[in-house]
């Protein structure tokens, strides 16, 4: 035999795991050490926010690999025992020298007692025009002889429990390895696992999953058809057979089998990986909100059942008990887990947490679990190294990059950069962690659109001042087949998390009336935020001349407030403290601000440029 022939004989033997070749096997050890190289870093990015990425995932996500670590090229032998072949001309050939071999080891009586008269049924006399791998798995068990040499002649091929398509042109071996066999595993999440339809709305990703599947797995007939508005797509089974060879566990449903993304697409090319994310989401994905979302099945939840509510209701994460809220952190969604990993791969910061819990129309206890991308630069990112499929999604996320309104992170961090370096000690920017009441007013359009938006919201903290109020008219979101206060507090959370980095939890954010928002903005008086005072103190003038006064706001945004002179009268005898007193008392008569002392800061005039340069 051949070197080639022989490395795969002894692959077929249950021998060594590794060797060398192009795209053959790749090192699981090595695969499994960036999945936790990932996660510690996902972890630790994630790990001061409201939802973290746990370490206990990545140990939950290795066990997953270990157990099922698929391979991305799929020979001959690698196929179901019952599957059926037809070889070429040469091929027969070849099996014809297989059986003078055989009759020469062990004799023709013998041979028909081992099960292989059919190598003879087929390749000599000709009765049938196809043959098992099972029978020619009991010739390489007799005979030195390697299923895989058969492959450059194998014209057709049919799945053992597949009656339509009968025959399938293949193309030998399966590799997965490139961007169409990435993206057919990326889709088959919106396929039905027990008979591999791909179901989806827009035509065009139809038909992109069909060239897809052409060019790995060869070319057979398709049959596209329309069911109660949903489009779906159907092949042979051989195909899902392909996918769980590849790592994809295919038997149960994807919400009860959690899947995660294959093992070897953490060392494939970047354009694999690319084009792997970019099917996820295009299927999985919302444009408009930058989130992706999953389903898994959580039986675990059972003694909760009573207090989670039936589809088409929903049970927010905030609103379960901690003990549940636990429990769902124990089953987390391998997928999103591992397509969050991949994404770190490139630079992409995304946070994955759980939004609801339902029990579905099986009685099944569900819980959604979501990755979002909120940052403006993260979603740049996004659009120019993975982008999505579908030219509606990508027009969606083209237009969510144009209307973003706030500024871009680097601003913020530059801003924060820059402030820490002009007052390291009496700085106190606005951390992300402090909790905020939100009350906002927002309004549906109707379809196509579904978009939620505002009409005046109005954040205050702890203390009822007024922190900030937002304009009207901003994008929120999109809501399902009806708008619901929950799509509607769920659009407000992401919006401040994407705008200013700050997490809501249960409760923090009331929809309300509009007239009610303008009541409690009217009522409120403002702070909560820091000022910056340029001042010039003159006791022997008893006088503190205001010269200008900055605001740093939510967002890490700063804000000019007045840049003309004022002047407050002093004692004379006052140190830094009764200053800022006097200077509070100021704002609380000229502007009905109510700030702490340790939230007004004097600066110097070089602060004072600074400052300037800084404004949004």
């Amino acid at each position: 035999m051949t070197d080639a022939n022989e490395r795969k004989w002894v692959q077929s033997r249950g021998g060594h795991q590794s060797f060398t070749g192009p795209k053959e096997v790749y090192d699981v050890e090595e695969a499994i050490c960036q999945v936790r190289n990932l996660g510690h870093a996902q972890a630790l990015t994630q790990s001061r926010r409201l939802h973290q990425y746990r370490l206990e995932w990545i140990d939950q996500l290795e066990a997953r690999y270990r157990g099922n670590p698929g391979k991305p090229l799929i020979h001959l032998s690698d196929l179901p025992r019952k599957t059926a072949i037809r070889v070429s001309e040469d091929g027969l050939a070849l099996l014809r020298e297989l059986w003078e071999t055989i009759k020469r080891m062990h004799g023709t009586r013998a041979a028909k007692k081992l099960g292989l008269e059919n190598i003879y049924s087929c390749a000599v006399a000709r009765y049938y025009a196809y043959i098992t791998l099972e029978s020619l798995r009991r010739a390489e068990e007799n005979v030195n002889w390697n299923i895989d040499q058969l492959e450059p002649y194998v014209m057709q091929i049919k799945c053992h429990k597949n009656n339509w398509p009968k025959e399938i042109e293949p193309n030998l071996p399966f590799d997965f390895l490139n961007e169409d066999g990435a993206a057919i595993l990326a889709y088959y999440t919106d396929s039905k696992h027990a008979n591999c339809v791909f179901t989806n709305k827009d035509m065009e990703l139809h038909e992109l999953v069909k060239g897809a599947v052409e060019r790995v797995v060869g070319r057979m007939r398709v049959k596209t058809s329309v069911y109660e508005g949903i489009t779906e797509t159907n092949w042979s089974l051989l195909l899902p057979t392909l996918v769980t060879i590849a790592g994809v566990n295919t038997k149960p449903r994807q919400k009860i089998a959690n899947n995660p993304a294959p093992l070897w697409l953490f060392t494939a090319p970047k354009n694999v990986v690319s084009a792997y994310l970019r099917a996820l989401w295009t299927a999985e994905g919302m444009a408009r909100f930058m989130r992706c979302v999953q389903t898994v099945v959580v039986p675990q939840l059972e003694p909760y059942r009573h207090i989670i509510a039936t589809k088409p209701a929903v049970t927010p994460y905030n609103r379960l008990p901690t003990e549940a809220k636990e429990t769902i952190y124990q089953h987390p969604s391998f997928l999103l887990a591992s397509a969050v990993l991949l994404q770190r791969s490139f630079g992409i910061d995304a946070t994955l947490k759980p939004s609801v819990a339902y029990s579905d129309y099986r009685k099944e206890l569900t819980v959604l679990w979501t990755t979002e991308i909120t940052s403006i630069t993260e979603i740049n990112k996004f659009s120019k190294l993975i982008d999505f499929d579908g030219t509606a999604k990508h027009l969606l996320l083209r237009q969510r990059i144009h209307e973003s309104s706030s500024p871009s992170p680097f601003y913020s961090k530059r801003v924060a950069k820059e402030l820490i370096s002009l007052y390291p000690i009496r700085l106190m920017m606005l951390r992300e962690e402090s909790r905020y009441k939100v009350y906002a007013s927002v309004y549906p359009r109707p379809p196509p659109s579904r978009q939620i938006r505002s009409l005046a919201v109005a954040i205050f903290d702890q203390k009822g001042r007024l922190v900030q109020s937002l304009g009207s008219d901003m994008f929120l979101g999109e809501y399902g087949h009806h708008f619901t206060k929950t799509q509607a507090r769920m659009g407000v959370e992401s919006m401040l998390e994407a705008e200013f980095g700050i997490s809501m939890e249960e409760g923090d954010v009331n929809i309300v009336t509009e007239k009610e928002v303008e009541r409690l903005i009217k009522k409120a008086k403002r702070g909560g935020f820091h000022v910056y005072v340029s001042a010039e103190n003159v006791p022997s003038e008893k006088a503190l001349y205001l010269k200008a006064i900055y605001r740093l706001e939510l967002g890490n945004r700063v804000w000019p407030e007045k840049e003309t002179m004022e002047i407050i009268r002093t004692v004379g005898n006052e140190d830094e403290t009764g200053l800022k007193k006097l200077v509070a008392d100021h704002l609380r008569r000229a502007y009905r601000y109510s700030l702490e002392t340790d939230e007004i800061h004097f600066v110097t005039q070089k602060e004072l440029q600074k400052l300037r340069s800084l404004t949004a």
